[in-house]
C-alpha cells in the first residue's frame, strides 16, 4: 500500500469489510533509511462516524518497521500522517494489518423442555420463590 500525499496532517483510510479483532499493525514509512522520522497516529471506526484515537501523536521508528500492538475491534483503520522532520510529505511505503474476524454465536437450538418446580417457603406469605429450569439439565436421584 504505498501512499504520499502533501500538507500533513494526511490520512489514509483502511475497510477491513467487517469488524475484526486488531492486535498489529506494523507500519513501513516513507524514508525510514533516510532518517526521516514521522508523527502519526492511529484511528478505529466501526461505522465511519464515530472515531477512536488508539495510538496517540507517535513516533516512528528510525528502522524499516514501526511496531504497534492493540487489541481493539474495528472495520475502519485511520494512519494519520500529522508531520515528519523533513518535509510536509506524508508517505508510507506499506502498512499491514493483523488480527482475527470478531464472530458473535448464537445458540439456536430453541429450549422446548421446561420444568416449573414446587415453589418455597410453603405455604407462603407474603413471598415466595420459584425455580424453573430445563428438565434435561436436572439431575435426577
Amino acid at each position: 500500500s504505498r501512499w504520499a500525499s502533501i500538507n500533513m496532517p494526511q490520512w489514509i483510510q483502511y475497510d477491513l469489510g467487517s469488524s475484526k479483532l486488531i492486535n498489529f499493525i506494523p507500519i513501513s514509512f516513507y524514508r525510514w533509511d533516510y532518517g526521516r522520522l514521522y508523527q502519526y497516529s492511529i484511528q478505529i471506526s466501526d461505522d465511519e462516524s464515530q472515531w477512536m484515537e488508539v495510538i496517540s501523536n507517535a513516533t516512528s521508528s528510525n528502522q524499516e518497521w514501526t511496531f504497534n500492538e492493540l487489541s481493539v475491534n474495528a472495520q475502519y483503520i485511520r494512519i494519520i500522517c500529522l508531520s515528519n522532520n523533513e518535509s510536509d510529505w506524508a508517505g508510507l511505503w506499506e502498512a499491514r494489518i493483523f488480527g482475527e474476524d470478531v464472530t458473535t454465536v448464537q445458540n439456536t437450538t430453541p429450549v422446548t423442555d421446561f420444568e416449573l418446580f414446587q415453589n418455597y417457603p410453603n405455604p407462603f406469605n407474603p413471598s415466595t420463590s420459584i425455580q424453573i429450569g430445563r428438565a434435561s439439565c436436572r439431575e435426577r436421584v
